[in-house]
């Protein structure tokens, strides 16, 4: 199922999926039906929220840093950063949340987080 996914989303440049896991609470909460958007490790910077390839399949991410062809993910309820990715791990940008049927959160996280502070 997830590589069916994953060739769809290589294919028409969207992915819809569902939260299953709680990593980026409270930002994303399990059950958010979320939009992925294909994109390149060179339109991604901190503070985007990533969909990329890890030991246990895919997750959905918030970007600590990229440097050198690297990124480095969060989830936004852990301690710790996930291990450094290369650019082929980086599947897509979050784009929009639905959390409540019909209502749609469209983002602009990099805003978000640069003027949170």
């Amino acid at each position: 199922m997830l590589q069916l996914a994953l060739e769809s989303l290589a294919m028409s440049g969207h992915l819809r999926l569902r939260v299953n896991g709680t990593s980026m609470v409270p930002f994303l909460y399990p059950g958010s039906l979320v939009r992925i958007r294909r994109s390149s490790l060179e339109r991604i910077a901190a503070g985007d929220v990533v969909l990329v390839r890890c030991e246990s399949g895919v997750q959905l991410h918030r970007v600590r840093s990229v440097t050198a062809g690297l990124v480095v993910t969060r989830g936004d309820g852990l301690d710790q950063d996930d291990p450094p990715r290369n650019a082929a791990d980086v599947l897509g940008l979050l784009e929009e949340i639905e959390e409540t049927p019909g209502l749609l959160r469209r983002l602009h996280i990099r805003w978000q987080l640069r003027n949170a502070a």
